[in-house]
């Protein structure tokens, strides 16, 4: 396997508090931000409403766009430019929400056709979810972040032992939180393809952290007169080529998504290269360390002995 170190010998274990202290600040950070925003911005896909994606043949300005949408019978409306003036996606509440995908789309593309007559209107997408809809994926997204966790903690605890699944399900939760904290620092909307962020993160970290678990326990055969947290140290540096080139990769196809791919995705990939990040930290400075931390206070039977 390709090595981009070198034989490291970095003192992880000796060093975790630095570590426990900057996860400290970033669970820290993430509260302040979600009770300074009034907790996160949903999308239409949670709050229920409209969503459309326009494309103007000549660029428009902001202001111009909603001074046009003002003039329909709906509610708030949100309005983000997507790239130069030429696209963008517009957001509101369509009121009692009896009126279909088709009307809704009829009346916008008349009222621009009316309102912007020299500027001709393409409506690439529309998307429209009832208030009801929204709390039920709420709910559901909530149940299946919670249930993969669970079972990650059983998976790890029965694979290894229950120390290492509860550090997998701690180093979880703090990739999920830290990443949830992002998306509501840099105010992007919460929506469906978000979940999908948060549930890869999942996979791919507790990943991360199996494979060290895994060295720990072939370590722990051929290391006979080292203590446990000297073990983990060593078996981080073992697989820190590994760890690493694996999740570059992965955070290289997400930033070349987030410049290169369609508008719509652009959320997910922004999303998607911040949890590929955190979720690499926390399986070297959070999961493994945590581990080490449980041997401190509650000694292996091997230790004791």
């Amino acid at each position: 396997m390709m090595q981009i170190f070198h034989e490291p010998n970095y003192q992880f274990i000796s060093r975790r508090y630095i570590g426990f202290i900057f996860s400290g600040l970033l669970t820290l950070i993430t509260i302040v931000t979600l009770i300074a925003h009034k907790g996160l911005r949903y999308s239409v896909d949670f709050k229920g409403g409209t969503l459309l994606e326009i494309n103007f043949t000549s660029p428009i300005k902001t202001d111009e766009l909603r001074a046009a949408f003002n003039n329909l019978a709906y509610g708030n409306v949100s309005i983000q430019q997507l790239s130069g003036g030429y696209d963008f996606i517009i957001r509101f509440e369509t009121k009692g929400m009896s009126v279909s995908t088709d009307t809704t789309s009829n009346q916008v593309m008349q009222m621009l056709q009316s309102q912007i007559p020299n500027n001709q209107a393409k409506l690439v997408r529309i998307e429209m979810v009832g208030p009801r809809v929204g709390k039920e994926l709420q709910k559901n997204a909530l149940i299946s972040v919670l249930i993969g966790m669970v079972l990650i903690l059983f998976y790890v605890a029965i694979r290894f032992d229950f120390r290492f699944g509860t550090a997998a399900v701690i180093a979880l939760t703090h990739d999920v939180f830290s990443t949830i904290g992002f998306v509501s620092i840099t105010n992007t909307e919460f929506s469906v393809s978000i979940i999908a962020v948060l549930l890869t993160i999942i996979g791919f970290s507790v990943n991360n952290s199996i494979v060290i678990a895994d060295r720990v326990r072939e370590n722990k055969r051929k290391m006979l007169k080292d203590d446990l947290p000297t073990i983990i140290n060593h078996s981080i540096n073992q697989t820190l080529s590994r760890t690493v080139l694996t999740s570059f990769t992965v955070f290289m196809v997400a930033i070349i998504l987030y410049f290169l791919g369609a508008a719509s995705i652009k959320d997910f990939a922004k999303a998607m290269s911040f949890g590929i990040a955190i979720g690499t930290y926390s399986s070297i400075f959070v999961g493994a360390p945590i581990v080490a931390e449980f041997e401190k206070w509650m000694p292996s039977r091997r230790r004791r002995k």
